[in-house]
């Protein structure tokens, strides 16, 4: 299991309880992955304080766009784990056999009037 270490606290300051939220899915290897979503500390401060921090962990797609989009799906490419938001990956399809790439497979070829065509 992922060991919570890092969430932000005073450096001088000794950590009381530390807490995280963890997303756990098993990857195309068969292997369990644990995503850190959200994380925090509570610490007492060298001056004596009680403070308390909380991170939380922006994901996004391979795309850039933020995970809290609908998730569109992966690459058709051998061996390429690339995941899409369902905008993107609606837009990023091979013109002859139309299987689903991303944005590292995809190639544009730029038109008249800026009108692109992607390939792979």
């Amino acid at each position: 299991m992922h060991r919570f270490t890092d969430i932000h606290s005073e450096p001088d300051g000794a950590p009381l309880r530390r807490d995280a939220h963890f997303r756990v899915r098993m990857g195309p290897d068969g292997h369990r992955e644990d995503q850190l979503l959200e994380g925090k500390v509570i610490s007492m401060s060298a001056d004596g304080s009680i403070d308390c921090a909380t991170v939380t962990i922006a994901h996004f797609y391979h795309c850039g766009h933020p995970a809290t989009d609908p998730i569109g799906g992966q690459c058709a490419e051998p061996g390429c784990r690339n995941i899409s938001c369902k905008e993107c990956f609606a837009q990023s399809r091979c013109r002859l056999c139309f299987k689903p790439l991303c944005l590292e497979h995809v190639q544009q070829l730029a038109g008249p009037e800026g009108a692109t065509a992607r390939w792979n």
